[in-house]
């Protein structure tokens, strides 16, 4: 189960900000199992390993600039064979 949410705002003509929150609730494990653990064939420690869960809570931020120019100053796929089948 996961939940995010998020906003975003202008801070200029040129220039956006957002933030994003999220919940995450897991379960599974990564963990190794070695040969002599999965050879004992006990299920219960087996499904109590692979049965865990976890809650995780995490935030990302950041910032998109925009600059009013063109990226390129001539078509880059100028001269360049196109393949035909």
């Amino acid at each position: 189960m996961a939940t995010l949410m998020g906003f975003g705002a202008p801070l200029g003509p040129f220039l956006q900000a957002g933030v994003a929150l999220r919940y995450v609730k897991r379960t599974g494990a990564k963990m190794p199992f070695g040969a002599g653990f999965i050879a004992d064939l006990d299920s219960d420690k087996i499904v109590e390993r692979i049965t865990g869960w976890g809650v995780g809570y995490g935030a990302d931020a950041g910032i998109n600039i925009v600059i009013p120019a063109p990226f390129f100053h001539r078509d880059v796929f100028d001269g360049v064979e196109k393949h035909r089948s």
